[in-house]
Formats: structure tokens, sequence, C-alpha cells
């Protein structure tokens, strides 16, 4: 190859690798392996490798290697510094090592069984700075015949090693400005929260003064025609209502519902208030085969779990359609199944399901769902979904049994 053809190939190769851009740590090891693979071909050589240092600086590790002739990359090895402290002087203090006789060469040779064990006779390694300190050394590994490396061979290697330390600049900017967007996210749901606590606290003092006129009335509906079932009715869903209001005075208060439940006993107390949230066009089916077995979470919880959940499968479905519970025992857990024959979801709504403010119906909060995720959260549990667009979609809860009492739960007798 002539002088002119050698400078144009050299100078394509930087337009080329200029053209590398990084963007985050995962793009930056792409980048790297393209910047690797463009530099063995320009250079000619059997192997390029990038080392970086340890933060004690007593070694070198390598983060990538590339291999023309099998077109792979490896990482893995390290080379301790006091095994070739010559070497290691070399590359803390020029701009590059170039030696033609690595095995004999002052600077290289103490990396004999680096050198032996790869094959390579000649080294053109030039180191990678950051802030004006060296961090890293990239090599330009030639097999075969000892090679003399020229001027414009050695300025190339320089220029790769730069490139890399842009590469890694790109890629710390681009994780700077994901950790400060995700820090803004969290700010902003910060902001979301306290506006919902605010909100809550207005709902809990308007709504107890409510609930307490509607439960005079319902008294006083009792007192003239007693034993009717619609007041009773009425009865049961302001008492529900009082529980749900006390839960939210505790969520206000950042203070978390104590207690157990029984799962069979508040499924079945539930099946009326469920029978008319859902409506005459949607069958209601409960099926419980877990008897008198306790769940360690407060039975104002659990009611809110189910409640949830029946809304959501509501809200699904289009016209007629089937909601059904079904609790049984499975590995020593509480299964809870809820399943609806609703519109279904596709896989993006389902992987931000339980997203705080996050609806794919107009009109909602969306934090039905997250709540029932922080319901089973706090209980050790977990909560899958599986769902078909068109064919429905079914929740599944695994809760771990309250703990049996041992005699030293039970309260002392003198």
């Amino acid at each position: 190859m002539t002088k002119g053809s050698l400078r144009v190939a050299f100078e394509t190769a930087r337009l080329r690798l200029a053209e590398i851009r990084s963007d985050g740590q995962q793009a930056r090891v792409t980048a790297y392996r393209a910047a690797c693979k463009q530099s063995a071909r320009t250079l000619d050589v059997a192997r390029v490798s990038v080392w970086f240092l340890t933060p004690a600086a007593d070694a070198i590790q390598c983060a990538l290697a590339y291999d023309k002739q099998t077109d792979s990359f490896t990482s893995g090895g390290e080379i301790a510094r006091r095994s070739c402290p010559a070497y290691f002087e070399a590359i803390l203090s020029r701009r590059v090592v170039a030696a033609t006789h690595a095995l004999v060469d002052e600077t290289t040779s103490q990396l004999e069984s680096y050198l032996r064990q790869t094959g390579v006779s000649s080294l053109l390694d030039a180191p990678i700075f950051r802030d004006g300190s060296v961090i890293g050394v990239v090599c330009h590994e030639h097999q075969g015949q000892p090679r003399e490396w020229t001027e414009r061979e050695a300025d190339f290697a320089s220029a790769v090693a730069d490139l890399l330390t842009i590469l890694l600049q790109q890629a710390e900017r681009a994780d700077l400005r994901a950790a400060v967007d995700a820090q803004r996210q969290m700010q902003s749901e910060h902001h979301k929260m306290e506006a919902l606590l605010r909100l809550g606290r207005v709902v809990v003092h308007d709504l107890s003064n409510v609930l307490t006129i509607a439960a005079l009335r319902a008294e006083e509906l009792d007192s003239m025609v007693p034993g009717r079932p619609d007041e009773e009715s009425v009865a049961d869903v302001i008492a529900y209502g009082t529980r749900l209001l006390q839960q939210l005075r505790d969520f206000c208060d950042n203070r978390s519902p104590q207690g157990e439940v029984s799962v069979t006993s508040a499924l079945q107390e539930m099946v009326s208030s469920l029978r008319n949230l859902l409506g005459r066009t949607i069958e209601f089916d409960l099926q419980s085969d877990v008897g008198d077995q306790q769940l360690p979470i407060a039975p104002v919880e659990f009611e809110q779990l189910i409640l949830n959940l029946c809304m959501n499968a509501r809200d699904a479905i289009r016209g007629s359609g089937k909601v059904a519970v079904r609790a049984f025992s499975q590995d020593g857990d509480v299964v809870i199944e809820v399943t609806d024959t609703g519109c279904g979801m596709d896989e993006a709504t389902q992987e931000r399901l339980f997203e705080p403010y996050y609806s794919t119906k107009s009109g909602h909060s969306g934090v039905g769902l997250s709540a029932v995720y922080g319901i089973v959260d706090r209980a050790n549990g977990r909560i899958d979904v599986h769902s078909t667009p068109g064919k429905g979609s079914t929740f599944r809860i695994e809760l771990p049994l309250a703990p049996p009492k041992s005699d030293f739960d039970q309260p002392w007798s003198f």
C-alpha cells in the first residue's frame, strides 16, 4: 500500500470512529466493540483489547478483547502491577508504548506469560485518559513476525484511546441524565402523593360526617319498622363504608392496619355487597376451599383487596359477563383468583398495571390496583395477572398463612 493510500485508509477509519456514539452503559459496550473491530481492521492486527486499572491501580483488567480471525469478543483476565512494574510505568507516563520485539523490549518483556499465551510478538498500546489521569489502556496486539510501528500507526492508536475516553464520558453523561430524570419522576410522584394525602384528609373529614348522619337515619328507619331487609342492607353498607373510612384515615396518618382475617368467612360476608356492586347483568360466583385459615392482614385490607379486584373486573366487562372469585390452598399459601370475562389487556398494559395513577379507563384515578399491590406486598405475598385481549383476565394472589399461635401468644391468666 502506498503512502497516499495508507493515509486515506487512516483518515477514513478516523471518520468512521468519530461517527460512533455511546448513550448509556449498554450502548458503551456496543460502541467499544465497534471501535475495537474498526481499529483491528485498520491497523491489521490480530487482536485489540481494552483494559482498565483497578481502583487501587495495582492491576489492569480486560474489559473487552476482539479477535479478528474469529471475529469474536471476549472479556476477563487480569495483569498485576507487581509482576510487570516497567510496563505499568510506561503506560502511566507515555503517550504510546510501541514494542516491536515485545518479548525482549524492556517495557513489555515482563508480560512474557501473557505474550506467549496469546502468541503476540509486537505491541502498540495507548493509555486511556480521563480528567488528566490514566484509567486504562487499549492494546493493539500483532502476531507473527515482529512489526515496526510507524508514527502514523502510533497516532492512530492514540486516537482510538481518545475515542474510548469520549465514549466513556458520553455513557456517564447519559447515565447521569437518566438518574436526573428518575429523580425528577420520583419528585413528581412524591408531589402527587402529597396531594393525594391532602385530598384524603378532606375526604375523611367530610365522609365521616356523612356516614354518621346516614347511620343515624338507618337507626331511625330500623326503630320505625324493625327487621326489614332493606334497612339491614343499608346498615351493612354503612358499616362497610366506615371500615374503609378507617383505613383511609390510617393511610393518611401513615399507620398500617393490624390483625388477621378468616378467608372464607370474610368472603362470604362480602357476597351481598359484591353482587350489588357488579349489578344485575354480571353473574357472580364464589368458591372457597380454605376453611377457616387465617391470613396475617387486617380484615379491612382483605376486603379492599377483593373489592378493588372485583371493581376492576366489572369495569372490564361490557354488557353481560361473569366474575368468579376462587380461594384454595397451595404449597402452604392461600391462593385467591379473580377471573372475569371482560375485554382483557395487552402486554403493554399488563406491564404498567400496578403503577400508581395509571389507568386506561376514562375517569378512573388509577390507584385501585396499586393499592392491591401494596396490600399484597406488605403481606409478603405475590400477585400475577394473566390476560388476553378479548378473552378476559385472571388476577392470581398468593398469600402466606398467619403463623399458628403458640402458648406464649395466649393471654396470661392467674
